[in-house]
């Protein structure tokens, strides 16, 4: 199955990359974003490996990796990937 990147995952991705960058340099940055992209690639064969959760009326899963956590959706050949929040943020908020 593949795995899709919505736009404001997308997004959200890079964010991560230029904060990691500017806060704990290039090389711990490349390692945590490297973990986070193996972990939310593993959806692409083990899409129910998130735990489910409702958010704004929508039915999505969770992935918990690292201090973020990868919001998806399973269609009928892909994962998308809706929103990646540090754990602190409230997806409430952040996923519509």
């Amino acid at each position: 199955m593949r795995v899709i990147y919505a736009s404001r995952a997308a997004s959200d991705f890079l964010d991560i990359i230029t904060f990691g960058i500017e806060t704990w340099g290039e090389d711990a940055s490349r390692h945590y974003v490297d973990n986070l992209e193996r972990s939310i690639a593993r959806l692409g064969v083990y899409p129910e490996l998130g735990r489910p959760s409702d958010y704004a009326g929508r039915r999505v899963r969770q992935l918990s990796t690292g201090t973020h956590i990868a919001y998806y959706e399973i269609g009928s050949d892909a994962v998308t990937i809706l929103r990646i929040l540090h754990a602190s943020q409230d997806p409430k908020l952040h996923i519509t």
